[in-house]
């Protein structure tokens, strides 16, 4: 890479990284909370406050959840943990370079 371009591509590098790192990891685990929540507690208030925001009858989750299903938590949480370990080993197998072999075997 050229010298004058480095400024750019590291950069770059820094706004995917934080993309990707910063935004799918809330989402992803937000939502494996919500799916796995037995008993939910719901305030009406709130409840009261989204209906006036506009909101349909069915969209009305407002609330927390009083009780987790542990099992299946944790499975899911192993789950995104391991696919995107996964995905990060992939990527770095897909950087990697081999040696040259021939600078070993010089004297060959």
């Amino acid at each position: 890479m050229e010298l004058s371009q480095r400024s750019l591509s590291l950069g770059i590098q820094t706004i995917l990284l934080r993309a990707l790192g910063t935004v799918p990891g809330p989402v992803a685990f937000g939502y494996v909370m919500d799916t796995t929540c037995l008993i939910w507690r719901n305030d009406p208030r709130a409840r009261e406050e989204a209906a006036d925001d506009g909101c349909h009858e069915d969209e009305l989750s407002v609330g927390s959840c009083l009780v987790y299903d542990n099992l299946s938590m944790s499975m899911y949480v192993l789950g995104i943990v391991m696919a995107w370990r996964f995905c990060g080993a992939l990527f770095f197998a897909g950087r990697f370079e081999p040696p040259c072999f021939d600078s070993l075997f010089f004297f060959l």
